[in-house]
């Protein structure tokens, strides 16, 4: 995929869930699902950085502001617990 086609738009296999449920999600899906549990996990940040090479300039921004909750300590890292 091309830098100016936007990976936020696609669809890519992103291990969520502890890599337990692999399903479609894009940046930002991943973005909602951080701020509304407050967590992201492993397997996410490395699907970001491994496909930041591809993102557009404003899935950048949504990487940046990812890392700045991360740093204010808004967003941890960790995992998920599946609703019961």
């Amino acid at each position: 995929m091309k830098k100016d086609e936007g990976a936020l738009h696609s669809r890519e296999v992103l291990p969520t869930l502890q890599g337990l449920d692999l399903r479609q999600m894009t940046l930002g899906e991943l973005f909602l699902e951080a701020i509304s549990t407050g967590v992201i996990t492993d397997g996410e940040m490395n699907w970001v950085t491994d496909h930041q090479n591809q993102f557009s300039r404003t899935e950048e921004a949504v990487a940046q502001r990812l890392g700045r909750l991360l740093d204010e300590g808004s967003i941890q890292l960790g995992c998920r617990v599946a609703p019961s």
